[in-house]
């Protein structure tokens, strides 16, 4: 499980089981469920807990289109500028120096 701290300004809408997050950079938007959330201590951002195995569903509305993707949730870390390489042995790093 990972985690991605967003700004309450990107919480589009709250309802009594899920939060509406709009993506950076883009139009597309997807909900969050509560019980997948965290407030900071400070209460100026909100914490997404984010599943590895969940698919994430994003979606942009206009008033005559709705498109939707389904992503994971790698692709969602890297939408929100965070770096994702499984293929990056720690260890081996370590030994090398």
């Amino acid at each position: 499980m990972r985690s991605i701290t967003v700004n309450w300004n990107q919480v589009e809408w709250e309802t009594w089981k899920a939060y509406l997050v709009k993506l950076p950079r883009s139009d597309y938007k997807f909900w969050v469920a509560k019980s997948h959330t965290q407030e900071t201590h400070n209460g100026k951002q909100l914490r997404l807990l984010i599943r590895d195995d969940f698919e994430y569903k994003i979606f942009k509305q206009t008033k005559t289109t709705k498109t939707e993707e389904i992503i994971s949730s790698v692709e969602l870390l890297e939408i929100f500028g965070y770096v994702f390489d499984e293929n990056i042995d720690v260890l081996e790093e370590l030994k090398d120096e």
